[in-house]
């Protein structure tokens, strides 16, 4: 519970970042590229590797002891 605020924090951030950047760097992407298909390819690709990142997190300790 004490770090739910720097997880906020920490998540904001993330999500700003590459909310700002996406779109440039997508959009010079397909400028270069002079199709879509690379850009949603990338951004599947990130979506799919966030994911499986998401798998590797541990389960909280308060959650657990519901389980049994």
């Amino acid at each position: 519970k004490e770090m739910t605020g720097r997880v906020f924090v920490l998540m904001t951030i993330f999500y700003g970042v590459g909310g700002m950047s996406s779109p440039p760097l997508t959009g010079y992407l397909a400028d270069v590229t002079g199709t879509f298909r690379w850009p949603f390819g990338l951004g599947a690709l990130a979506s799919l590797l966030a994911a499986l990142l998401i798998g590797f997190l541990k389960t909280p300790m308060a959650f657990q002891k519901d389980k049994d």
